[in-house]
């Protein structure tokens, strides 16, 4: 069994634009707090092998409501951080998400990030900062999660780590991006998983994982 450590912030970590206290989702930081919580996590589990290290949940610029986070500029702290880590331990399992909420894959397979044996990870929610993914139509569905994750999956190892819905209950009236049910989301992404032939998990393969 692998356990997922995860940096769990939100925003935009270069200018230090993340998620605040009273936000259920995420929690304030900012870079140097980051690099210096790998060093001393990375040494902590640095001899267990089961251990992957997410090095920050939801890098993103909000749709524009924080300072705006290119792929470029991510990919840049990205590499540094896995270097933090590998520098404990030079075996560490690490997954690295994209930017928009860890939504769009569509940057990876033109300017990957330039170290070995990196998970992607991938969030799917019925509605994400680039659009609304949920449909009755499951064609429709199936075609938006091909074209921002699916893309990703030819070349490398891509773990779908955040999925849900709430089709009524209380989330569904405060969080919006989670307004989707069995019929218009639910089922069209558990089909598209299984067309992906997901639970064979090799950290150094392509294709697509969910945990």
């Amino acid at each position: 069994m692998y356990v997922i450590l995860d940096w769990h912030g939100i925003g935009n970590v270069i200018s230090g634009e993340t998620t605040a206290d009273g936000l259920r989702w995420g929690s304030k930081t900012d870079l140097p707090k980051t690099e210096q919580a790998w060093h001393q996590i990375a040494e902590r589990y640095k001899d267990n092998s089961w251990v992957i290290y997410d090095l920050f949940n939801e890098p993103t610029d909000d749709s524009g409501r924080l300072t705006t986070l290119t792929w470029d500029d991510w990919k840049s702290v990205a590499e540094n951080l896995i270097d933090i880590i590998r520098s404990h331990n030079p075996n560490a399992l690490i997954m690295a998400s994209s930017i928009k909420h860890a939504s769009d894959l569509r940057p990876i397979p033109i300017n990957p990030i330039a170290r070995d044996d990196i998970i992607y990870g991938a969030h799917v929610y019925p509605v994400v900062e680039w659009g609304m993914i949920r449909s009755e139509v499951k064609e429709e569905v199936w075609q938006l999660l091909d074209q921002y994750i699916g893309v990703a999956t030819e070349n490398y190892p891509v773990m779908m780590s955040e999925w849900g819905f709430d089709p009524y209950g209380q989330y569904y009236y405060e969080y919006p991006f989670l307004q989707g049910t069995r019929a218009d989301f639910g089922d069209a992404v558990m089909e598209w998983l299984n067309s992906y032939e997901y639970s064979n998990f090799q950290a150094d393969q392509p294709g697509l994982f969910h945990c």
